[in-house]
């Protein structure tokens, strides 16, 4: 852990295995939801899944991205950090110095194919960024709700609201 820092995680999968080839996202609170943050910082973990930050009083959320091989879906935590530096996370407590955070199980999962219907092969430099998306007939429109990059054929993702959803797929590097 860092020296001076004030928060030390830990990132797991949904069953409490190392969460490895990840990273996670602290994001400021505006008070608007998870979706709609300040300014963010995203940080690697060490093969153990472990990292470490020193972060200044606030409110914020914490996002676990599972690595772009892994089959689990990101989370999002609520971080609050006192104005003496002491942080916490909502609804968890605390493993000696650090916070173990578990990415998702998803309830949505799918596999790109080829136009043909077979698997979709991915080489070096080809990925897909794979955006989830809500209707809000409210506004009438798509709105955000998380995205994620992959470099294999297949998506996770965990959807907790009801609704009308839509994903968006952008390949890249690919010849066609």
């Amino acid at each position: 852990s860092l020296a001076n820092a004030n928060l030390n995680i830990k990132l797991t999968t949904p069953t409490g295995g190392v969460l490895e080839d990840s990273w996670f996202d602290i994001c400021e609170d505006t008070g608007n939801g998870p979706t709609k943050t300040g300014s963010c910082t995203g940080q690697g973990v060490n093969q153990e899944g472990e990292g470490s930050l020193n972060v200044e009083p606030g409110n914020y959320y914490l996002r676990v991205n599972p690595g772009s091989s892994q089959p689990f879906a990101s989370k999002t935590y609520a971080v609050t950090v006192s104005s003496d530096g002491v942080a916490s996370v909502t609804g968890l407590t605390k493993t000696g110095d650090v916070w173990v955070l578990a990415a998702a199980a998803p309830n949505l999962s799918g596999r790109i194919l080829t136009p043909a219907g077979d698997t979709l092969t991915v080489s070096n430099g080809q990925g897909f960024d794979i955006q989830l998306q809500k209707w809000d007939s409210n506004k009438n429109y798509w709105e955000y709700i998380t995205n994620q990059w992959k470099n294999t054929a297949d998506f996770a993702f965990k959807v907790s609201a009801a609704g009308k959803y839509r994903l968006t797929i952008n390949p890249r590097g690919f010849s066609q």
